[in-house]
């Protein structure tokens, strides 16, 4: 993971394929990486004010 810090989110996806490759990472780890790749999608719904 720590090959992920820093990345912006909009490069999570491909970049956890290419950097977490065979032992560098297990499959759940490699999907929940991705995962969180469509955090950015899921802020952008929010409201602009939370009351």
């Amino acid at each position: 993971m720590q090959a992920l810090i820093g990345l912006p989110l909009a490069d999570l996806r491909r970049e956890t394929l290419l950097r977490l490759r065979g032992t560098a990472g297990c499959t759940h780890l490699n999907d929940a990486a991705r995962a969180l790749s469509e955090a950015q999608a899921l802020v952008d719904l929010l409201p602009a004010t939370i009351d």
